[in-house]
């Protein structure tokens, strides 16, 4: 009988101690709640991601949580204990609820050791921000891209980067607009000048030189294209370019007036040497050639009436300018040569290589389109 009470008084013990220490426990959890919840309210840094906060915290609270739930499973398994009485099913099934509470609430606090004495980052983590990414330089495709309607819309092309003969028949005489792509980390600029007659060799109804890298059009219907890479450093395209008054004019003994344009005549900025025919005024110093051949009778220029310049013969028919006479041209050098007749729309011829007699080219007297004389010379240096 006295162990029957000793027992009993032992159970009602074991009741007393857990149920104070769940009043304690719960107590403590309860103002915990009260104060804050951890997930729903963090101290974030001022830049930077608050999930470090929200992970301590939410492992702070599991952890609390898991502590309160075995200690109610011990004191459940207790007061099983307590009123099992005579029944070993309730009796056996608390105590093996109290073992497991115990080793649940054991593993926890092992877990949390664990974890802290390995690293303590684990309870309280930080976020490494990641390198930034790598920053991947995309190939610039650059060339001169041809497009079908006005403002560079239609069917489109690929990019173009050598002179055509003779275009590509989905775009010969279609092409209304062009967008040039250069790319100028590599040096590289490109040009184009397009020909309504088919064969860079013949002259004819063509384009201004086309450098813009804006949407540019096209006014005529081309069907034969020079594609040019432009040297931004002319000094180094060669020496210049000659003009003559007269074919073969480098030839030695040839008594032929010259317009001597050097490479730093070219201005960088404009990436060529443009001027009117008229203005290109040979220099015949050296050349045994007579007034009449030399000077130009023009009335703006005549002292008197019957047109002698303060009393230097003339003659109409004089080789005073290139445009008078368009003889040859030597090209010292890697040069894209472009003459012209007219100013709105153009009659054009373009040459990289000596022209040796003007004479047999279109371009050279009066244009079969305009019935002009050469307008203008551009000299663009390239590669």
């Amino acid at each position: 009988m006295r162990n029957k009470k000793n027992i009993t008084k032992n159970k009602f013990l074991i009741f007393l101690i857990f149920f104070a220490a769940l009043l304690f426990l719960g107590a403590n959890f309860v103002s915990a709640l009260t104060l804050e919840v951890p997930s729903l309210k963090v101290s974030c840094p001022d830049s930077g991601s608050c999930l470090p906060q929200y992970v301590s915290s939410i492992f702070s609270w599991a952890i609390s949580i898991a502590g309160v739930l075995s200690l109610i499973s011990f004191i459940v398994g207790a007061v099983g204990l307590i009123i099992s009485g005579d029944n070993p099913t309730l009796h056996g099934d608390s105590i093996d609820r109290m073992k497991g509470a115990v080793i649940g609430l054991a593993l926890t606090l092992c877990s949390l050791l664990i974890l802290t004495t390995i690293n303590p980052v684990f309870k309280n983590p930080t976020l490494t921000p990641l390198p930034a990414a790598p920053t991947i330089a995309m190939p610039i495709i650059t060339g001169v891209f041809y497009y079908t309607q006005p403002g560079c819309a239609g069917d489109s092309s690929g990019p173009n980067t050598s002179s055509q003969n003779h275009i590509d028949s989905a775009f010969a005489g279609k092409i209304k607009s062009i967008k040039i792509i250069n790319d100028p980390a590599k040096d590289i600029y490109y040009g184009a000048i397009f020909h309504a007659t088919p064969g860079l060799e013949n002259a004819g109804d063509c384009s201004s030189p086309i450098v813009s890298t804006t949407c540019s059009p096209v006014n005529v219907d081309p069907f034969a294209a020079d594609i040019f890479k432009i040297n931004k450093t002319p000094n180094t395209s060669g020496t210049g370019v000659t003009f003559y008054s007269e074919a073969y004019g480098w030839t030695t003994g040839m008594n032929a007036g010259s317009k001597v344009i050097k490479n730093t005549d070219i201005i960088p900025a404009n990436d060529s040497y443009t001027a009117y025919a008229a203005s290109m005024r040979f220099d015949y110093t050296g050349v045994n050639r007579p007034d009449v051949y030399k000077h130009k009778c023009d009335s703006s220029k005549s002292a008197d009436a019957i047109g002698n310049r303060a009393g230097i013969d003339c003659s109409e028919g004089a080789c005073e300018t290139f445009k008078d006479c368009p003889g040859s041209i030597k090209i010292n050098g890697k040069y894209l040569v472009y003459l012209s007749v007219g100013y709105a729309t153009f009659f054009c011829h373009t040459f990289t290589e000596d022209v040796e007699s003007l004479d047999s080219e279109q371009i050279g007297g009066e244009s079969s389109a305009t019935g002009e004389k050469l307008t203008a010379v551009s000299i663009i240096p390239i590669e």
